[in-house]
């Protein structure tokens, strides 16, 4: 699979709003759990607003409304646009 459809895969199993740890999302996605939290590091560089809680009851969660406003940001950038039109 893709470094893409990887980082896809995990926003969609955080996209529930509830909290998943990275053992969960090793076995959903059939990658290592050190790279889950590479992927996670990756994708808040990007602007994703994924919270980390740590602890026996910890793990990683993203909140909708943050994903749907970086998301809009994201396509509606001037500089993306351009970008993509050349």
């Amino acid at each position: 699979m893709s470094k893409i459809g990887i980082s896809l895969k995990i926003l969609n199993i955080l996209l529930d709003e509830n909290i998943h740890k990275t053992d969960e999302i090793s076995e959903k996605v059939e990658i290592p759990k050190r790279i889950v939290r590479w992927y996670i590091n990756g994708l808040l560089e990007a602007g994703m607003y994924i919270e980390s809680f740590t602890g026996r009851y910890g793990g990683y969660v993203l909140k909708k409304e943050y994903f749907q406003n970086n998301v809009y940001k994201l396509l509606t950038s001037k500089s993306n646009i351009k970008n993509s039109a050349t």
